[in-house]
C-alpha cells in the first residue's frame, strides 16, 4: 500500500516536471518592458497599460500599475513580467471604477435588492483608444525597456 502511494507521488511529480519543461519551450522571446504611469503628475494606481503593435510584427503586452504607478508588461505565451517582443507600439492606459446609478434591481444570485453600478472611465478617452492615443513606444531587443507616461486631464 505504501509503495503504491510512493509510486503514485513519483509519477505525478514527474508529470508536473515534464509539463513545466514543455511550457518553457513554448514561451516566446520577450524583452523586459516597465515604467511608470502618472495622471497630471501623480501616480496612477490600478490602471491597465496595453502595448499594441503598430504593424503585423509584435505581440500585445499588458500590465497593471501598482500603488506607485509602476507597471511591468506581460505577453500571452511569454513568461510573467517578461515584457513583450521588440517593435513599435501604440500604448493605451485605462482605469475604471464602479459608481452607483442610484437604481436597484433584484439579484437572482443573492435573492435580494442590490444597488446597480456602472463602470466609469477615469482616464481621458484619447488615452484609452489605440486609434487616438498619442502614447508610443519602441521596444528594443536585448535590453530593459523603460517607458513612463503621463495621462493628463
Amino acid at each position: 500500500m505504501l509503495k503504491n502511494k510512493i509510486l503514485c507521488v513519483c509519477l505525478v511529480t514527474a508529470a508536473i516536471v515534464l509539463l513545466a519543461g514543455c511550457n518553457k519551450k513554448t514561451a516566446i522571446k520577450t524583452d523586459i518592458v516597465q515604467g511608470k504611469v502618472t495622471m497630471d503628475g501623480s501616480p496612477l494606481a490600478d490602471a491597465m497599460v496595453t502595448f499594441s503593435p503598430t504593424g503585423n510584427e509584435g505581440k500585445v503586452g499588458t500590465g497593471t500599475t501598482d500603488a506607485s504607478g509602476q507597471y511591468k508588461l506581460q505577453t500571452l505565451l511569454g513568461n510573467p513580467d517578461a515584457g513583450t517582443t521588440s517593435g513599435d507600439y501604440i500604448v493605451t492606459v485605462s482605469k475604471q471604477e464602479n459608481v452607483s446609478t442610484g437604481k436597484q434591481e433584484m439579484s437572482e444570485s443573492e435573492g435580494k435588492m442590490v444597488n446597480v453600478v456602472q463602470a466609469k472611465q477615469l482616464v481621458p478617452a484619447k488615452f484609452t483608444n489605440k486609434k487616438s492615443s498619442p502614447l508610443k513606444a519602441t521596444v528594443v531587443e536585448g535590453q530593459v525597456n523603460s517607458f513612463d507616461f503621463d495621462v493628463s486631464k
